[in-house]
């Protein structure tokens, strides 16, 4: 993992400094990011970086991947699906197995942190503990939802 004087010849010294710069104003505060997987997609290759780097810059960062079975990652494919705007249809089945995996991961995670960042629609319900356990929330999605189904939203939206 370089360091994060190493992105210099990249971004130049004055981001370089602007980050820093942030970063002290924010020292002190932590962060946690949670996704659903650790290798293997888009937000696990940012985060494997992106954690590191803000723990060098005095960022206490950490991250966090949620656990859910076939079935769970097979309905939340098609969410993901559905967000691109292919049409799918979301039974009763779907939103219990959904509320059911998140119940049991917040039962089993440890979501207290300043600044909680939710990458994708896997990990969404967790916001529901945010006002619980306090600190900032913000959803991160890195998928193109310009045009979702609207079941999705119906789905996603509590």
């Amino acid at each position: 993992m370089p360091e994060f004087g190493a992105y210099e010849q990249f971004i130049g010294a004055d981001a370089l400094g602007e980050i820093r710069q942030v970063a002290r104003a924010i020292g002190g505060r932590t962060v946690l990011h949670v996704n659903s997987t650790p290798v293997g997609g888009g937000v696990a290759e940012i985060l494997t970086r992106m954690v590191p780097l803000l723990n060098q810059l005095e960022v206490h960062s950490r991250w966090d991947v949620i656990k859910g079975g076939e079935q769970f990652f097979g309905f939340t494919k098609r969410v993901h699906n559905a967000l691109h705007g292919q049409p799918e249809v979301f039974t009763k089945d779907d939103r219990d197995l959904f509320e059911a995996t998140t119940q049991a991961n917040l039962q089993d995670m440890d979501l207290t942190a300043d600044f909680v960042l939710i990458h994708d629609p896997q990990p969404i319900g967790l916001v529901q503990s945010r006002e619980r356990l306090g600190g900032h929330w913000a959803w991160r999605c890195h998928i193109d939802f310009s045009r979702p189904e609207p079941a999705v939203w119906e789905l996603l939206e509590p």
